[in-house]
């Protein structure tokens, strides 16, 4: 997800494939979106699928609590708005230990 609509612009964050979103504009090929967690950015119209969405993690959790999912990603990379073990930031990292044992925003699993 980026500042503007332009693929030089800030990644803020990023959106994983399936996890909800909803399109509060359109602008040149760029949605404006709003993710579950509240965060607004740009995205190309491209990637968005059409749908209700899904979890990205359907089923039981493999962790014991958000420290240990966070452990899960020792080594990856640090990358500005990342999400993923390809590249996450400190955000990012307490975002996805959370998100990966069925929390959000710190609370208690859905």
């Amino acid at each position: 997800m980026r500042a503007e609509p332009d693929d030089a612009a800030e990644q803020v964050t990023q959106v994983l494939a399936g996890e909800p979103v909803t399109v509060e504009e359109r602008r040149d090929g760029w949605a404006l979106v709003r993710t579950e967690y509240d965060y607004p950015g740009w995205v190309r119209e491209d990637a968005l699928a059409s749908g209700t969405g899904t979890r990205p993690w359907p089923g039981a959790c493999p962790y014991n609590g958000p420290v240990e999912a966070a452990r899960s990603y020792l080594g990856a990379p640090y990358e500005w708005g990342g999400m993923t073990e390809r590249g996450i930031d400190c955000s990012g990292l307490v975002h996805m230990a959370y998100r990966l044992t069925g929390r959000r925003d710190g609370g208690p699993p859905r």
